[in-house]
């Protein structure tokens, strides 16, 4: 994979992950630590080892989700639709669906699947399908919809728990209230920063991720809050999105985790009768 597609399909690379079986045991006695934090505020220490094993174990806890959203788009200039309800459905390692909902009696404004490389898209006003490489839409962000799904995959991509290739090199730096693991991706001989995550010391959930491009400068700051315990995995249920001229706010307002799927869960065409 390159370095550009791992950048703008970092949603989909739970394909990548691999199993550290020898970390398990490691990662849980720091999920243990977490309970702990969360009632006497106690910093915790741990390693990058153990906090790298630590996401893995979060990732594959998760297989599926079903989830309804609230999502809040301030952008410069304004999109069309600035305010909306969702329906997202995720299938690891690749398959996303998003379905918008209006402000008036729910009504279904947009459809968007993504399997794989590919995306179909379509505006349920005149049931039109739209089709294409998921790669070129998120490069160029150019669709026609009501927002720049480029910016709504970067958010809901972000369930809290990034995704650090074991190809590339990390560094841990400690704070008073932080770990920051920075993850350097190397090209020509050089290192290039990827990313920045932010750990809490107390509870060891990711609280900020800054985003970089290839030039070093800072892309994107997603942020996330109010975790809660969801079936039994400990999620945020609150993400926001900023960069220059937009913020994003996403709040899930019910979220199944694990939930036994069908293929029309991601089958687009012939809704309403519409044809790409």
């Amino acid at each position: 994979m390159t370095r550009n597609a791992y950048y703008i399909l970092r949603w989909q690379a739970a394909l990548l992950m691999l199993v550290i079986a020898s970390g398990c045991a490691s990662a849980r006695k720091i999920e243990g630590s977490v309970n702990a934090g969360n009632g006497g505020g106690e910093k915790k220490d741990a390693s990058i080892e153990e906090l790298l094993r630590l996401l893995d174990l979060r990732y594959e806890e998760i297989n599926t989700i079903k989830a309804l959203v609230s999502i809040e788009v301030d952008s410069i200039p304004p999109v069309p639709l600035r305010s909306f309800d969702g329906e997202v459905v995720y299938s690891k390692p690749r398959d996303l669906r998003i379905r918008g909902f209006g402000p008036v009696f729910l009504r279904p404004i947009f459809d968007f699947v993504a399997r794989g490389e590919d995306f179909q898209f379509q505006t349920l006003n005149d049931g039109k399908i739209f089709e294409g490489n998921l790669n070129e839409l998120l490069s160029t962000g150019s669709i026609e919809g009501p927002i720049k799904f480029a910016d709504l995959l970067d958010v809901l991509g972000a369930v809290g728990t990034p995704f650090i290739d074991p190809s590339l090199v990390t560094a841990l730096e400690k704070t008073d209230e932080y770990y920051i693991i920075y993850v350097i991706v190397m090209h020509g001989g050089k290192g290039k920063l990827d990313k920045k995550i932010w750990i809490d010391r107390v509870d060891h959930q990711v609280k900020k991720e800054e985003v970089f491009d290839l030039s070093g400068l800072r892309r994107m700051v997603l942020s996330f809050g109010d975790y809660r315990p969801t079936g039994g995995i400990i999620r945020p249920y609150k993400i926001s999105a900023e960069r220059e001229g937009l913020k994003i706010n996403l709040r899930f307002r019910e979220i199944r985790m694990n939930p036994q799927l069908e293929p029309v869960d991601f089958n687009l065409k012939g809704v309403n009768g519409a044809q790409p």
